[in-house]
């Protein structure tokens, strides 16, 4: 089990015990002190400065627990645990214990680095000289140098941790083989009747390489064309659309993008509802909206119906929040509901007019149809 889990475990433990329900019911009294113990190389000072819970503020167990979870994400302790007593004049008292690693980084090399400095690899792992050395994140950090490099086509990059992966080291030493850059050569789409591939094209942020310009090899943005393809289709309807992509080697410096496109079934909308709104007439709403039972779904009309439910009880000074609900309701088929949350008409308090330093005001408010006490209307605004 490694430190950083240890240490959330003692969290764990001592919220869930005793301690933690005594914690429960101290919610609320106000923080006599707030401590620091156990720290070597980190100041109390700088410990306290990251935390939530504060001397003379009201006491809460949702805050320590989320500094907890904020000094651990500092990677600078191996453990974190906080102790709660409580104390005289309905108030309590909170000390942090911290185990930081046992050593600090004195050096740091990249070893293979030709394309990124060391600064921006020190920025992109959150290394510096003088801080605890902390293992796993420097085993994290690994993978954030491996995704950098993949982010500019070097699909054969590879990264190793040298120094640095154990307790003891002193220096955090990465061998990097960068690799040559990759290009997307083709792209093409298998499995697509609902549009051509063509159309699928302009969905996508990966683009092919044209005379060598272009068209890096990026696994990251292939990821985001993936998600974006299938919300693409869910949006017309293909609420069980599953994309895929595959690479072929058109060789060492060139790849094949392949999208398979497993549409499914289009949906068609078998029930639809309003809740909510109930300060204007049902009818009235229904027949705004565009999207019908039995239709086939598509998110472009949704969208246009929130429009103008929005604007209906908008024009009546209310301002609401319509938020749209869909779920399958049976084969090929989903629900629809339309939740609409009103709030009471606003009107029209003080208007000032400021900055006009041509203009007389009066002739800017014979321009402005509002006055004070006037229901809000918020599509005019």
């Amino acid at each position: 089990m490694d430190a950083r889990l240890r240490g959330m475990l003692g969290l764990i433990v001592l919220l869930a015990g005793a301690a933690g329900a005594a914690a429960q019911s101290l919610d609320g009294q106000t923080v006599a002190d707030v401590s620091v113990r156990g720290q070597q190389f980190v100041t109390a000072e700088s410990i306290l400065a990251k935390i939530k819970t504060r001397k003379d503020r009201p006491y809460s167990q949702a805050d320590l627990q989320s500094d907890v979870t904020t000094l651990m994400a500092t990677r600078q302790f191996a453990r974190v645990t906080p102790f709660i007593q409580p104390a005289a004049g309905n108030q309590v008292s909170v000390v942090l214990e911290v185990q930081e690693y046992p050593n600090v980084v004195q050096e740091i090399k990249y070893e293979g680095a030709k394309h990124l400095k060391d600064d921006e690899l020190n920025t992109l792992t959150g290394l510096k000289r003088g801080v605890p050395l902390n293992p796993i994140a420097n085993k994290q950090a690994v993978n954030a140098i491996l995704r950098k490099l993949q982010e500019q086509g070097r699909l054969y990059a590879s990264v190793e941790l040298v120094e640095g992966g154990n307790p003891g080291d002193v220096r955090v030493v990465f061998r990097i083989t960068e690799g040559r850059i990759v290009k997307v050569g083709r792209v093409s789409f298998e499995g697509n009747t609902f549009v051509s591939g063509e159309r699928l094209r302009t969905q996508i942020q990966t683009s092919r390489t044209l005379l060598g310009v272009g068209g890096d090899y990026n696994p990251g943005m292939i990821e985001f064309d993936v998600a974006h393809l299938e919300e693409y289709y869910r949006t017309f309807g293909y609420q069980d659309i599953r994309v895929s992509r595959e690479l072929m080697y058109d060789g060492p410096d060139r790849v094949h993008l392949v999208f398979h496109i497993a549409e499914g079934a289009r949906y068609r909308v078998g029930t639809l509802e309003l809740n909510g709104g109930e300060s204007i007439d049902r009818e009235r709403q229904k027949s705004l909206l565009k999207l019908k039972k039995g239709d086939v779904y598509d998110k472009n009309v949704v969208t246009a119906d929130i429009k103008n439910e929005t604007a209906l009880f908008g024009n009546q000074g209310k301002l609401v929040k319509v938020k749209e609900e869909v779920y399958q309701s049976g084969p090929g088929e989903v629900a629809v509901q339309y939740q609409i949350q009103e709030r009471p008409p606003a009107t029209v308090g003080e208007i000032k007019v400021i900055g006009n330093t041509t203009t007389r005001e009066n002739v800017i408010r014979r321009q402005i149809p509002l006055y004070p006490g006037q229901v809000l209307t918020y599509p005019d605004i």
